[in-house]
This record gives C-alpha cells, structure tokens and sequence, in this order.
C-alpha cells in the first residue's frame, strides 16, 4: 500500500478517536481513568510534593444529641482530651453557637478553651446586611491590607449569618467556612474549587482554610500578600495559586492522606478506664502523636452532613473539605491542565511520529505505536513533575493504539514504483 494512503488512514481514524472520546472526557465517562492516571503522577512527582500537617478531628452529631447533655459540656469533653497533647493550632468547623444560660456548662467550656491556643472559628457569612447600616460582628474578623488586583471578582458579603458563642470568641477568632450567596462549590476533573478570600463590608477577609494556615505558621494577616488573579504569598511559607475570584481547587485525592480520629475514640483514649486506654492507644499512637504536631480541624462528620461531591462521585462533609484544603494547601498539591495549545501540539507530535513510523515494514509502525505512548508518558511525568500541570491520557493512548493496530493490518509501505 502506498504510503500517502497509509498516513491519511492514520489521520483520519486518529481524528476520528480524538473527536470520540473527547465527548466522553465531556460527560466524565472517563473519570475513573483519568484519576488513576493524575494519582499515578502525584505518586510520581514526591520532589514536588510535601506531606500534609492537619488531621481530622471527626465529631458525630447525631452521637452527641444521644448524650442528652448541654452541648457545651460535649464540646468541652472534646477540648479537654486535647489537652494532654498540647496542640499547635486547633479549627473548630461548625459555628456553634447555644441557647440559654446554663452555669456550669459555660464555665466547663470556657475553661477548656481558655486552655487550647488561639483556635480558629468556623463562622457563615450573607449577601445583605439589612436595615440599619453594616452588620457590627463584621468587625470581629481579621483582614488583608497588602491586596493587589480587582476586588470585583470576589465573593461578597455583608452579613455574618452565623457566629460562634461569646465563650469560644474568648480565645478565638471567627473566619468564613461558607458563603451563603446559593452557590455550591465546583467540581473540577483536579476536585473541588472553593474560595480562600471574601469581600466582607469593605474589608478583605481570609478564609477558615487560609486562616487556620496562617495559625499553624504562627503568622498574621499583616504578612500575607495576597495578588488577586495570580497568588497568595504568606511571608516564607506557601505561595498558593488563585483565580481573579479567591478562588483555588482542593485535590480530590487528599481524602485520606492526612490522618484522623473520631473524637469518641480520643476522649476513651485519654480516659481513666487503664485497659481501653492502652488498647485505644496502642491501634492509633500514630494519629495521636500528629495531635501535638499537626494543625487539628474539628467538625461535624456523620453521613447526614457529606454533601459535598469529589469529581470521584464520592461526598464528603464542609469539615473533612476544608481538611483537605488545608492539607492541599501544605502539601503544595496545587495541580493544574495542560493549556489547550499544549494539547493540540502533543496531539500534533503524536501523528507526526505515527506519519513517519508507518513508513516501511509493518514490525516499524508497531514498535511506532509503542515508542510513542512511551515517549508521551515520559513527556508528561516530566511535564508534571516540573510544574505540576497534567492532561487527561486517553487521547492519546487512543492515537498511539491507532498507530499500533494500523502497523499489524496494513501491508507494507510501497512507492510509486510498483516493483518496489
């Protein structure tokens, strides 16, 4: 078969696998490949990559509600078997915040946390403030001064919808952990896109996540620079990449990386009952030793409250969500796609090697099929492990398989010349 021939069959079939599965990357039928693939390069790329340093205290609700307890001495309970590890920095998710005036409850709680360090304080802000001018809890949170770029892009709000109780506010300080404007955070082929800043009144506030970020680091929103479109800059520590709205995407495959605990398995580990302690001890001595090191998120994680979906199908709670961004942040798991040119140029590359291979014996164009998915996997693990930036595979695995089928059905390459 003439050459000419061979490569417009090459083209068109390959064009033809192209145009096919890219409308299935559309309708995320390929999304369980494409996330082994992206894990097979995180895996890959450990140069790049730092371990996270937050772990995920889980709390169950509806475990709390059977106590019949006021839920200030749960709450306490739970802060109390901190103490023996001393944390760094502690988050607490939900805006908890009680009715009535119960003594001892209040005064077991504000002992407790008065023992923790300054915790950070999941809080829910609106879109209107209402009659009577600005809402007066606005200014209970921190804000940015070093802000470059236009602000009109981010989220804003003008009321704190929920704050926590004046007895956590004692040695907390409150910070967003969602915004109230009826929009639910993207999923991305990466994970989930959330915001890291608000426009709340006329100030720039940090998010729960950047704010926790920023008590683990022991530094203050006074060195944060924060260049809207490109990066937050916090003094030596992190350079976090952000769109024009604060927003930035939470890698789906950090769910389970970082360690966690139920919070009825801490408060029994650090009991007085000496046998269930050691045991307890001895299955998670791991995790528990993290709880003196690590950035600890505290929130509600019972199946009632994952309402939030992983471009793997899974959900997950606003608490183990912003875990992960915590743990995305510090582990500098901030991945990005190929641009559609650099696409189009490896689609490009592949034919041009698939073009040149199919000429001569048909053991050449099968060799050519392989060469080149070894060639486009090397390209693209050093692409990732250089900046991060990847691109869904089956594409161009389609391409190369194309190329390799080609090389075993069609004859031999011939030129004009039929006795050739």
């Amino acid at each position: 078969m003439k050459y000419p021939i061979k490569v417009a069959i090459f083209l068109v079939l390959a064009t033809i696998a192209v145009v096919l599965i890219e409308r299935e990357e559309g309708r995320n039928s390929l999304q369980a490949l494409n996330q082994g693939y992206l894990d097979w390069l995180v895996g890959n790329a450990s140069g790049k990559i730092e371990d996270p340093a937050v772990t995920f205290l889980r709390v169950d609700k509806d475990e709390l509600d059977e106590h019949n307890l006021d839920p200030r001495l749960d709450w306490a309970i739970i802060l109390k078997g901190l103490e023996e590890f001393e944390p760094k920095a502690v988050g607490i998710v939900p805006a908890l915040d009680w009715e009535g005036d119960d003594v001892l409850a209040k005064g077991a709680l504000k002992k407790r946390v008065n023992l923790m360090p300054r915790m950070v304080l999941g809080s829910i802000l609106g879109p209107a403030a209402g009659e009577g001018g600005e809402d007066p809890a606005i200014s209970k949170f921190a804000s940015f001064q070093n802000v470059s770029g236009d602000q009109s892009a981010l989220p804003t709000a003008k009321k704190v919808i929920a704050l926590p109780d004046e007895d956590l506010l004692s040695n907390g300080d409150p910070a967003f952990t969602h915004i109230d404007l009826s929009e639910q955070p993207e999923s991305s082929p990466n994970g989930i896109r959330v915001p890291l800043l608000a426009k709340l009144g006329d100030k720039v506030v940090p998010s729960f996540v950047l704010a926790s970020i920023l008590a683990y680091e022991g530094v203050t929103t006074d060195d944060v620079q924060v260049n809207l479109g490109r990066n937050i800059r916090i003094a030596n520590h992190y350079k976090i990449p952000i769109d024009k709205g604060g927003y930035f995407t939470v890698y789906h495959g950090m769910r389970g990386i970082y360690p966690n605990i139920n919070s009825t398995s801490l408060t029994l580990a650090v009991s007085q009952f000496e046998d269930l302690t050691q045991e307890l001890r001895e299955s998670s001595q791991a995790t528990l030793d993290t709880l003196k090191t690590n950035t600890i998120v505290i929130g509600y994680d019972q199946e009632t409250e994952h309402r939030f979906e992983l471009p793997t199908g899974s959900k997950i709670s606003l608490a183990e969500l912003q875990a992960m961004a915590i743990a995305t942040v510090q582990s500098g798991r901030h991945i990005t796609h190929w641009p559609l040119v650099g696409r189009i140029l490896s689609f490009i590359a592949l034919t041009a090697v698939g073009a040149f291979m199919l000429k001569g014996s048909r053991f050449r164009g099968i060799i050519g099929g392989l060469l080149a998915l070894l060639l486009y996997a090397i390209i693209s693990l050093l692409t990732f492990q250089t900046s991060l930036s990847w691109t869904p595979p089956v594409a161009a695995i389609a391409v190369c398989i194309v190329l390799t089928i080609l090389g075993v059905i069609l004859p031999r390459s011939s030129t004009s010349n039929p006795t050739s």
